[in-house]
């Protein structure tokens, strides 16, 4: 993998002809339906030939720097004009033009960072963590790419305790998706990254309030949260909470019904997520 460029203008990576082409349909906001063999040879040519390339998304005018060999949304984005979790995406959208804080755990390349900043006021605050060094580096580029004001960008991964743990890729060719879970048959090497729990991350930052989260940290739920909900104050709670359950089985607690004991309730639920709202938030 070559290095991710943070500082070419927006445009440099403009898909030539034969990309437009190939991308025809996605560059103006329409999902392209593809057959699933024509679909496979694309995604195996693109990752054959790694480079960046700079779209713009007509929806919400989100402007990306997408490396799809790399990284599986990206290339969703480029192969059908739309995100992987456009439903899920949808659903947290229409929470955000009230809140005054989106916090943003596993933001990955930025994708529901941006759009919260798109929805949100100008004077609200976006947090966006992410302790992978090279999914955070595609992070900040694609916030600078869209002038991305009042978003705090941290470095780390959310746990238990402060400490040093190690982070594996979940799968091959797509390393936004990394986990902090040991995995018996690694598909790559993992590298040491920062953690340190959710509590000292928003005390240190200075929010006092969550309207709307999203969590997605492959499996990692489990540890993230239930250390911040035994020792938050309600007042710290999410409103809104999007969380990811496809991981699910490395949860030694079922997350999603300890937060309804707390008084949560089920707004959206997909494969992916499900969205909880607290009950006396509504």
């Amino acid at each position: 993998m070559g290095d991710v460029n943070t500082q070419a203008a927006f445009g440099t990576f403009r898909p030539g002809f034969f990309w437009r082409l190939l991308f025809r349909g996605t560059e103006k906001g329409r999902k392209v339906e593809r057959s699933k063999g024509v679909a496979k040879r694309l995604r195996h040519f693109l990752r054959g030939h790694p480079r960046a390339f700079d779209v713009e998304q007509p929806k919400e005018g989100i402007r990306l720097r997408l490396y799809p060999a790399e990284n599986h949304c990206d290339l969703t984005i480029l192969l059908s004009g739309r995100h992987v979790m456009s439903d899920e995406l949808d659903a947290l959208g229409a929470r955000l033009a009230d809140a005054k804080v989106f916090l943003d755990v596993g933001a990955n390349v930025g994708i529901a960072s941006l759009l919260a900043r798109r929805r949100m006021s100008g004077d609200a605050r976006v947090i966006a963590i992410e302790p992978h060094p090279r999914t955070r580096a595609k992070l900040e580029t694609n916030l600078a790419l869209n002038d991305a004001g009042n978003v705090t960008v941290l470095p780390f991964a959310v746990g238990p305790r402060t400490e040093t743990m190690e982070i594996f890729p979940v799968r091959a060719h797509n390393a936004g998706a990394n986990t902090l879970v040991p995995q018996r048959e690694p598909t790559g090497e993992g590298i040491a990254i920062s953690v340190r729990p959710l509590t000292d991350l928003l005390a240190e930052t200075g929010v006092d309030r969550i309207d709307v989260m999203k969590i997605d940290v492959e499996g990692f739920e489990v540890n993230a949260l239930m250390p911040f909900f035994e020792t938050a104050p309600q007042s710290l709670w999410p409103r809104y909470l999007m969380m990811e359950v496809l991981f699910r089985d490395n949860w030694d607690v079922d997350l999603v019904e300890h937060l309804k004991g707390l008084g949560y309730t089920e707004a959206h639920v997909t494969r992916n997520d499900v969205h909880l709202v607290y009950a006396e938030a509504t």
